[in-house]
């Protein structure tokens, strides 16, 4: 009897010393998810501006954003501009002449969404 008084003052020596060890190392905190990155829209409040050359007459155009020539559209082509979000100016005039293809737009672009806008003449 007196093995069986040693094994168990040995079971319960070792339970006094993994007990705490096990209930100190278990991490009670809430799992946490990594933060969600910001947009790139939405760091730099802009959106996207698409443009189309639907022309019925088959003539390019020049794209010009705020008074800034952005380059030749082709007749069926279309193209993405990113701005800043708000008002802009918009004109599409012909390539290959110092004329409107459209009237003069305002359209107002939202953050982190697409204007999209064509022009037919």
């Amino acid at each position: 009897m007196r093995r069986v008084e040693i094994i168990s003052l040995f079971m319960s020596g070792v339970l006094l010393i993994l007990v705490p060890i096990i209930f100190f190392s278990c991490d009670n905190s809430t799992p946490t998810t990594p933060p969600t990155p910001t947009p790139d829209c939405e760091k730099y409040h802009t959106g996207i501006l698409h443009v189309s050359n639907q022309s019925s007459r088959g003539l390019d155009y020049d794209i010009i954003i705020d008074g800034i020539n952005q380059g030749r559209l082709t007749v069926g082509a279309s193209k993405d501009f990113r701005v800043a979000a708000g008002s802009h100016t918009l004109d599409f005039k012909y390539s290959d002449h110092d004329s409107y293809a459209c009237s003069r737009s305002y359209p107002n672009v939202i953050e982190c969404q697409t204007y999209s806008i064509y022009c037919t003449g």
